[in-house]
């Protein structure tokens, strides 16, 4: 079986555990997730690479493990585990 490495918006969002778009979208503008690459010149066919996700997962754990000296910063952007938990309230 083949590994694989390509996932679409609804894989991507699942693995996140069911996050909004709008999460996805935040995650791009203000915390540099990686962004979608349009496949075979059909823009519908939005995929994200799963290497750059599982690198980017990577340096998020770092940075969370470093003290906060701005914690403000970053308030304004929900993380999934936390868009998770207020969708569930």
């Amino acid at each position: 079986m083949v590994d694989k490495v390509w996932l679409n918006k609804k894989e991507l969002r699942e693995r996140f555990g069911g996050v909004s778009n709008t999460v996805i979208n935040n995650l791009i503008e203000k915390r540099g997730f990686p962004k979608s690459v349009p496949l075979l010149d059909n823009i519908s066919n939005y995929k994200w690479y799963l290497p750059s996700i599982e690198e980017w997962e990577r340096k998020e754990v770092i940075r969370s493990m470093k003290p906060q000296k701005d914690s403000d910063l970053m308030k304004d952007v929900k993380t999934p585990d936390v868009a998770l938990r207020e969708s569930k309230h």
